[in-house]
């Protein structure tokens, strides 16, 4: 079944201009999608938490070398964050060559939180290996990173090498008839509608300041 994402892919881009998280998510899935290997896809996925919530995964990726969990960021400018810290910056330069530096919430410790959510949710699979990666636009540009071993940070043409590297340690996780059942029960997930997303978003707020998620936990 073709997502949203996917079935743009085969029309015309201009609506992607509009939504920098619908831009994110359709580039990190052109630089993934390879006609060649067998690799199912679920976007905005709502996975229910143990308190009640739900966590919102950009992309998650079924694989014969286990899960990948992308958190995509269509961000330009400069970039520079650790794990060690809860929020990153981000620097950008207007027309006159003035630095203006914006603060965001760590992508790392935000997928971290995402994929610990996918494994409780997923427990049936829990020898399936769960990778998660963030990826950034290639329009901005990396100053300071500190990334975990267990953690990838990488532009979106980087995307497609470091899923390789990732596949290469486990690379028959997972079979093909759990691959399917994963789907099935993680495809019912997705597809909210709008008041759902926003009561998420509302939800997210609130939480924030309140939560620190831990890194390789």
């Amino acid at each position: 079944m073709d997502t949203d994402v996917q079935r743009l892919a085969k029309s015309n881009l201009e609506p992607l201009l509009e939504d920098p998280g619908f831009c994110g998510e359709f580039f990190a899935y052109m630089a993934l999608c390879d006609k060649t290997q067998r690799r199912r896809f679920l976007f905005n996925a709502y996975i229910p938490k143990a308190d009640g919530a739900t966590t919102e995964i950009d992309i998650i990726m079924l694989h014969s070398s286990g899960i990948f969990v992308i958190e995509s960021k269509y961000y330009s400018g400069w970039i520079a964050g650790s794990y060690r810290r809860d929020r990153w910056s981000q620097v950008l330069v207007d027309h006159n060559c003035r630095l203006h530096p914006v603060s965001f919430r760590s992508p790392l410790r935000q997928n971290f939180a995402h994929a610990s959510a996918l494994r409780q949710y997923l427990c049936d699979w829990s020898q399936v290996p769960i990778y998660p990666i963030v990826a950034f636009s290639d329009h901005c540009h990396f100053m300071r990173l500190e990334v975990p071993d267990c953690g990838a940070v990488v532009h979106f043409r980087a995307l497609a090498h470091t899923v390789a590297e990732l596949a290469a340690k486990t690379p028959q996780a997972l079979e093909e008839a759990a691959a399917e059942a994963i789907y099935r029960k993680l495809l019912p997930l997705t597809g909210r509608s709008q008041a759902e997303k926003q009561k998420h978003v509302n939800r997210v707020k609130e939480a924030w300041g309140r939560e620190s998620e831990s890194v390789c936990g």
